[in-house]
């Protein structure tokens, strides 16, 4: 192998690291963005949305904990 094509092999290695760094600033983001616009759209006070927040977790665990007893 000769060394044009080593550089086209680091340059495509170059390429696709940097293509996935930007698709995870990029999902970063936009996972941003959207819980700024769903703290804005809210329909409830921060209190309330925290105590709903907590109660759904509360019954996923429940439901999770009865799923675990059951196949025991």
């Amino acid at each position: 192998m000769d060394s044009t094509e080593e550089r086209k092999t680091d340059t495509k290695s170059g390429r696709a690291s940097g293509g996935n760094a930007l698709a995870i600033v990029g999902m970063a983001l936009g996972g941003a963005i959207g819980a700024a616009i769903a703290l804005v759209y809210s329909r409830g006070t921060g209190e309330q949305n925290r105590a709903d927040l907590s109660k759904w977790a509360h019954n996923r665990l429940d439901d999770l904990q009865h799923k675990v007893d059951r196949t025991k």
